[in-house]
């Protein structure tokens, strides 16, 4: 991937990251988030991301159960294995997001951008994906068993094996 000079990559520590994480800041969510890099099994459980810019963030195998990240761009990030049950996605822009695997149960993704997103083995068992975008999307393995689909574009997704796919 390539990256102008005025785009950095942030690797955050623990701490760090939930010092961002529980002391929001948008105008510093903006500056600093964007490409950051939070180590593998780092914990932000509830953190308050809300229209944070991750575009292109390294969030695999994090903890956010139960963040709040409405209108955030998650734009190409990497979020696979990631625990996001019960977060709230609403209109976040997760296009080309890579969630292979990831824990998405009782996550609120309505109204989101999902198009070309990776959701390949992912547990959406019970998700909000009413008015959600996933045009192109691959759903193989994924389990959307009591999800919410009003409205969802499914259009042109990958749904081999998939549990609960329209």
């Amino acid at each position: 991937m390539r990256r102008n000079a005025n785009q950095f990559i942030f690797a955050f520590e623990l701490a760090a990251c939930c010092a961002l994480c529980f002391n929001y800041d948008p105008v510093l969510a903006q500056q600093i988030v964007n490409g950051c890099d939070i180590r593998p099994q780092t914990y932000c459980a509830g953190a308050n991301l809300r229209e944070a810019n991750l575009q292109f963030a390294h969030l695999y195998d994090a903890n956010l159960l139960k963040a709040e990240l409405s209108g955030a761009n998650l734009q190409q990030a990497q979020l696979y294995g990631t625990i996001l049950d019960g977060a709230n996605l609403s209109n976040a822009n997760l296009s080309s997001a890579n969630l292979h695997g990831a824990e998405l149960q009782n996550a609120n993704f309505s109204g989101a951008n999902l198009q070309r997103a990776n959701l390949k083995a992912a547990n959406l068992a019970g998700a909000n994906l009413t008015g959600a975008n996933l045009r192109k999307a691959n759903l193989e393995g994924a389990n959307l068993e009591g999800a919410k689909l009003d409205a969802a574009n499914f259009e042109d997704a990958r749904r081999a094996h998939c549990k609960g796919c329209p």
